[in-house]
């Protein structure tokens, strides 16, 4: 036994590859395998000896594809790319394309190209793209400061939060949230709570915070773990100014004091 496998099961492999397979000799589609088949819905037989050209949405985009692949092919070198093939019906599907010569030596005697499926995988990347595109303009529209901190660092901020703490854009990144604390004692007493929010919980509390000016105001703050399981993402931090209920219930305190009197 060389280890080289029998003929019976290449052709087992071939015809069951999670991937489509066809070989192409002069610009003509020979065997394929029956993923080929499904992916661009031909028959075994409806495939053999067509023009590859029948799977591109042009004729320029054919020319273009092949010119590629040859410069490619003829060096030795596999060809790879992503582009949208034609099926059967005409609508278009987006594949990866790998091609590779028969001999390397002499690229004449035919290709042999993979075709994977990757409409799903667009779609989905298209569909994260929207949502954060949606997520990143809710963040910087939001009325309420938000804070992503790593290791107590401000690793990302929204503009409301710059606009509260009086700081100008991008300049509170990279620095400690220190800067947020009116004393040194405060900062090292809060930090204890990143092993309560550590469980998967979320830290609530209301104290006063330091704007950069020296300045302070009342604020609520509530905070929690990106994901309790990796901490390394880091915690997210809310700060709405409380200053005008604060001034509120100060205000509501006197007046009860006068009544009492």
């Amino acid at each position: 036994m060389n280890g080289m496998l029998a003929v019976p099961e290449l052709l087992a492999i071939f015809d069951h590859a999670p991937v489509g397979i066809v070989l192409v000799r002069d610009g003509l589609l020979q065997n394929c395998n029956r993923r080929f088949c499904e992916i661009l819905g031909y028959s075994a037989e409806e495939v053999f000896g067509q023009a590859a050209r029948i799977l591109y949405e042009s004729e320029p985009e054919y020319l273009r594809l092949r010119r590629q692949a040859r410069q490619s092919l003829i060096t030795g070198k596999p060809f790879e790319t992503e582009l949208q093939l034609r099926r059967r019906n005409g609508s278009l599907l987006y594949c990866r394309l790998y091609a590779a010569a028969i001999h390397r030596d002499n690229p004449r005697e035919g290709t042999v190209w993979i075709v994977e499926d990757i409409e799903e995988q667009r779609l989905v990347k298209a569909a994260l793209r929207d949502t954060q595109r949606d997520l990143e303009a809710t963040f910087d529209a939001a009325h309420v400061g938000i804070l992503l901190l790593r290791d107590r660092v401000i690793a990302r901020n929204n503009p409301r939060i710059e606009e509260m703490f009086g700081y100008a854009r991008g300049e509170m990144v990279g620095a400690s949230s220190r800067i947020l604390y009116v004393s040194d004692e405060e900062f090292e007493e809060n930090g204890r709570i990143y092993a309560l929010i550590a469980a998967g919980g979320t830290h609530r509390r209301e104290q006063w915070v330091r704007r950069k000016d020296g300045s302070t105001f009342w604020a609520l703050i509530s905070g929690r773990y990106v994901d309790i399981r990796q901490p390394e993402l880091g915690s997210v931090w809310i700060v709405e100014d409380m200053s005008e209920r604060k001034r509120q219930d100060e205000r509501l305190q006197e007046a009860l004091a006068e009544q009492q009197m």
